[in-house]
């Protein structure tokens, strides 16, 4: 379903969220990929001489990564998955180095790879028609998975092509609901806010902060939604949409609308 407030400026480009949006990911997979990321980061630290850890040790420590992420997320912060390893470790008891940390980083990301949530029913072949019209863009929040991975993701997915530019806020410096984070992808795809429309699942996320960069929004609705309504912190939770959608298929109809 779905509900359109016209505006008087065309649509000349589109930027999505990744999480939930493009991917769908969903609790099996999460625990999945922790357990995976737990694992492999207690194999490579024995391995160098940290022999006496226990695997339950460090699938804690890959817990309060994730939470300690998650409580920066909420406040609308950059997640740096550097400070998140640096929690693993005191955790753990350890002080890693630049080595240590580099490796850890790319366990998480390549955990996210061999747990890899599904494509958004639809999208796979929405895309190609809507970059034939308009400029596609990304613009999402990255955790204890850089931007290096979700990359790999969409390149493996083959849709990596469609997109003009890719913001992601471990390489940006902000994250949403921050306004500059859209304005800087708008800027790589040379577009105005007001000739652009953000698509995304959460309101207090996607929707807040589109409408704050003066983009017009369309709440793709999900599951998701309803674990992280009450958390964050906005000086308006009655924003609306300007759109609602629940899958992608008749999405090029909306916004060709405006």
């Amino acid at each position: 379903f779905f509900k359109v407030k016209r505006h008087p400026n065309l649509i000349k480009a589109i930027t999505f969220d990744f999480w939930q949006t493009i991917y769908i990911d969903n609790q099996e997979l999460n625990l999945k990929r922790d357990k995976l990321r737990a694992f492999k980061t207690w194999k490579y630290l024995t391995g160098i001489g940290h022999n006496n850890l226990k695997l339950g040790d460090v699938e804690q420590s890959v817990q309060t990564a994730n939470d300690f992420g998650l409580s920066l997320w909420y406040e609308g912060l950059v997640i740096s998955i550097d400070d998140c390893i640096s929690e693993m470790g005191k955790v753990l008891g350890i002080t890693f180095n630049s080595i240590e940390n580099h490796t850890i980083t790319e366990i998480m990301g390549l955990a996210t790879l061999e747990t890899a949530p599904p494509l958004a029913p639809f999208i796979e072949t929405q895309l190609p028609e809507l970059a034939k019209k308009y400029r596609l863009g990304i613009v999402s929040d990255t955790g204890l998975t850089s931007a290096k991975f979700l990359r790999c993701l969409l390149l493996r997915d083959n849709i990596i092509s469609h997109f003009a530019a890719l913001g992601f806020s471990d390489e940006m410096e902000y994250s949403k609901p921050d306004p500059i984070i859209f304005h800087l992808t708008l800027k790589h795809l040379g577009v105005a806010p007001s000739e652009s429309v953000h698509i995304g699942d959460l309101i207090q996320t996607d929707i807040y902060g589109a409408k704050r960069a003066g983009m017009r929004t369309i709440q793709y609705t999900n599951e998701s939604q309803e674990q992280y309504a009450n958390e964050f912190k906005t000086d308006n939770q009655n924003l609306a949409a300007d759109a609602v959608i629940d899958n992608f298929r008749n999405i090029k109809l909306v916004i060709d609308d405006w």
